[in-house]
């Protein structure tokens, strides 16, 4: 991936505990089928590997490229939304400093409904919940607590079956803030953890 520390360099403030909002959803009901804008998955992944190790989603050298040297890793495997780990560059410490540069990657649990989750909470918990382009067919789509353009971070998830998805989290350093929008930025990140879970 040529994105290199200079896109990223800054994730989602919702860390440790990993994309808050997306741990805690206003879902429907748990038996409450998808809707008719809810993407079906025809063809599920398996991503058990991810659920066992969330760290093991993206390479050393992959976070290196995105967030630089001396980056530091928190695995949060018994998450309350899931298995996650998390990702800071290294930055200067103190009560002026600005937020690091980071990524997150969550496998929720709090339900099996999938996508339809996300969709569900549309102007509830989510401000905005926008549609991305598929990776290999499957669908991603974009989601936030606040407004697209408030910040220089997103979340987007993947849907890899009706009832699972990969979700990601990114926030842009101070210096790199509105380069380049934060959800294509969290897309392309999903698009390496994507290629990681086939390889």
């Amino acid at each position: 991936m040529a994105v290199a520390a200079t896109l990223l360099a800054g994730c989602s403030g919702l860390a440790p505990s990993l994309p808050a909002a997306s741990s805690s959803p206003a879902p429907a009901q748990a038996d409450t089928p998808p809707g008719p804008a809810v993407p079906k998955i025809q063809h599920p992944l398996d991503i058990s590997r991810f659920i066992h190790n969330p760290c093991s989603a993206l390479t050393s050298a992959q976070i290196a490229e995105l967030l630089g040297d001396g980056t530091r890793t928190l695995p949060d495997p018994h998450g309350a939304g899931g298995p996650g780990c998390a990702w800071f560059e290294h930055t200067a410490e103190g009560p002026h400093a600005p937020l690091p540069a980071s990524v997150i990657l969550l496998v929720p649990d709090v339900d099996k409904l999938g996508l339809a989750s996300i969709y569900a909470a549309k102007g509830g918990a989510y401000a905005f919940v926008d549609p991305m382009t598929p990776i290999d067919g499957y669908p991603v789509v974009a989601y936030g607590v606040e407004a697209r353009a408030s910040k220089p971070e997103c979340n987007v998830a993947l849907g890899t079956s009706d009832t699972q998805t990969l979700d990601v989290g990114i926030r842009q350093s101070a210096r790199n803030s509105r380069k380049r929008d934060p959800c294509d930025a969290a897309r392309q990140v999903m698009e390496t953890v994507y290629r990681n879970l086939r390889s």
